[in-house]
């Protein structure tokens, strides 16, 4: 059996077209991961995060600590010494949908406990409060008990905010939201690593179908008399199956380079 007799089938053209279309979704879902992880890395660099551990951190690999024992509740919230009793000043886009005088709520964490606590809005401020998004009395400030040990920090990157949370005292994290849409970010990243992940599982189950496929194909219509073509076999096959798997690639590329024009 000769090369050509392997490699011009019809099932040649399926494999083709299921590497072409496979290596082509690869390669876009490749670079929108790429880019989303650009993203990421940029927005962990320049926001400051919060981190909460069961035990006290000296310091925290791959990241600077910007101030410690701050207190995440359901907002991230601050001392403002101009503040008595339980008057609070807020920035949160959401919160401006209430009026100055009205009465909202913190969520606060205590061990395995949440509680409450309520404060009455006496102004807003904008940006120069970030990251907090409500500044409070010390009085209300020093009543939110916590049982962890937060920080406020900088990450050198997200595989440093990653690194943060495989700790084992590692409780929980706050990203502050009122300014940017890291959530957002992270989850569009993970979507699309995930996909790449799933896109070159498939890829290379194709390629493994491919091989065993061609090796059937050869027995099947090899004769037993035959000992130089079954001997043969094993070379024939991976001859076919690399052809068949560079001409998928080639179509794909040749796809990638038309739409780059468009």
């Amino acid at each position: 059996m000769k090369l050509k007799d392997v490699f011009f089938r019809k099932m040649t053209i399926l494999y083709v077209f299921l590497i072409g279309i496979l290596s082509f979704e690869l390669y876009i879902v490749g670079n929108f991961t790429i880019t989303a992880r650009a993203n990421l890395d940029a927005e962990t660099r320049s926001s400051l995060i919060v981190v909460a551990f069961s035990e006290q951190k000296k310091e925290i690999k791959g990241a600077k600590i910007i101030k410690e024992n701050v207190k995440a509740a359901s907002k991230l919230i601050d001392v403002d010494t101009t503040l008595t009793g339980n008057e609070c000043i807020i920035s949160s886009d959401w919160l401006k949908l209430y009026k100055v005088g009205t009465e909202i709520e913190i969520e606060t964490n205590h061990g395995d406990a949440v509680n409450t606590k309520k404060c009455t809005i006496k102004d807003y401020k904008g940006f120069e409060m970030y990251p907090y998004e409500v500044l409070v009395s010390q009085e209300l400030y020093d009543s939110i008990k916590d049982d962890n040990y937060s920080y406020l920090v900088e990450f050198n990157g997200y595989k440093s905010y990653e690194e943060a949370t495989k700790d084992k005292t590692f409780v929980g994290t706050y990203i502050p939201d009122a300014f940017n849409n890291y959530y957002d970010l992270q989850l569009s990243y993970e979507e699309h690593l995930l996909l790449s992940i799933i896109s070159v599982i498939a890829l290379i189950i194709v390629i493994v179908v491919l091989f065993f496929n061609t090796s059937g194909y050869i027995k099947a219509h090899t004769k037993k008399t035959k000992k130089k073509s079954k001997d043969n076999s094993v070379q024939l096959n991976i001859e076919a199956s690399t052809l068949t798997l560079v001409l998928g690639l080639t179509i794909s590329y040749i796809i990638i380079y038309i739409c780059s024009f468009i």
